[in-house]
């Protein structure tokens, strides 16, 4: 069987850089990580091929003719060009699987109208499954993986199989789920509230897989690299040691929670394996609206002292600010605009408060 996993374009937004990624001469930012996991999880009697139609064009009429099987993955974001797809490739007779975040019990049935197989939650398990019925000629049009899978079994994603020159960075997931309780976000309630973690000896595994392949700096994806304080210290005590190995030759950046700051030895941690950059959910200044959506964790201690802490050891932080509070009101702006230069954030990623289906605040 011939298959073909495509991520299709991201639109214009917060996490597209479009307007700026000139300035690196990259093509677009991160790789999809999900699309070569299922490559990797593809027995190899199949012929597969990764594309990213946001590094890549699609053309719809001449892959209809070399593949049997299209998967597509996106995010509700995606919905549009995920479904405009799914149709082109269905009216010339291909077989569409569609999963990923667009998926919730809140959109299955949407997204069941433009698809032949529809998967909901982790797909570690139901993928493989998948394929062995379809060779039996028994596939089920939905599949759900109601537990939440062993990270252990997720296998080295086919990192081969992308253009990593066309990114300005590598991925490598460590871990999913968040133990925070943040109300307007999603990852709790779709991948749980224990982070759970590959071992220490898989994730070394593929950064050394995308050292070999020349990459020069690694963004760690997981939504809270810290979920898990143990397995993160271990994790990073070999990266410190790769390090070394490798004359300090990569960069690292990740995402965690402001209150980390005050872990003086998880920092120094971060600081002694090259992290130079973290993503940090500041969402406001006003410390009522961060206890109306149960923030709590940018609750410890100050804010503006915990981004300097960071500063303080060359980690550059970059935040994620929300407007749209109940308790905002026109001055909000102003106030997190001077909240921001006087924090010397460089890059600020400013939104609206969203309800995504499934939160505690939808």
């Amino acid at each position: 069987m011939r298959v073909l996993f495509l991520n299709p374009v991201f639109p214009p937004s917060l996490w597209d850089f479009s307007l700026s990624r000139d300035i690196e001469g990259k093509r677009y930012t991160h790789p999809p990580l999900a699309l070569p996991t299922l490559a990797a999880l593809t027995p190899a009697a199949h012929t597969v091929r990764l594309l990213d139609e946001n590094v890549e064009p699609v053309d719809v009429a001449t892959l209809a003719g070399q593949f049997d099987l299209v998967g597509l993955t996106g995010y509700y974001i995606q919905r549009h060009r995920v479904f405009e797809l799914a149709d082109q490739f269905r009216s010339r007779g291909v077989r569409v699987a569609i999963g990923g975040p667009i998926v919730e019990a809140s959109t299955i049935d949407t997204v069941a109208a433009h698809a032949d197989h529809v998967f909901l939650g982790e797909a570690e398990y139901t993928w493989p499954q998948f394929i062995a019925e379809l060779e039996a000629g028994h596939a089920q049009p939905r599949y759900e993986q109601t537990a939440f899978v062993d990270m252990r079994d997720s296998p080295p994603p086919r990192y081969e199989l992308l253009a990593l020159g066309a990114y300005s960075t590598a991925t490598i997931e460590t871990s999913r789920g968040c133990p925070m309780s943040c109300e307007f976000c999603e990852i709790p309630i779709r991948l749980g509230q224990r982070a759970r973690s590959k071992d220490t000896a898989q994730i070394m595994a593929e950064v050394r897989a995308h050292h070999a392949l020349g990459a020069d700096s690694i963004f760690f994806v997981d939504d809270h690299f810290v979920g898990n304080r143990s397995h993160a210290k271990r994790l990073l005590e070999e990266l410190v040691r790769f390090q070394r190995e490798i004359g300090f030759a990569m960069a690292f950046s990740c995402q965690f929670t402001i209150n980390l700051a005050r872990d003086t030895e998880m920092v120094e941690l971060l600081h002694a394996a090259n992290f130079r950059r973290v993503f940090v959910g500041i969402e406001t200044p006003r410390r009522e609206s961060l206890a109306s959506v149960r923030k709590k964790q940018n609750l410890v201690g100050d804010l503006l002292e915990n981004i300097h802490l960071l500063q303080s050891y060359g980690i550059v932080v970059w935040a994620g600010m929300i407007v749209g509070f109940d308790t905002d009101d026109a001055a909000i702006f102003d106030e997190q605009r001077a909240f921001i230069a006087e924090a010397g954030i460089p890059v600020v990623m400013s939104g609206l408060l969203q309800a995504i289906p499934g939160t505690p605040l939808h």
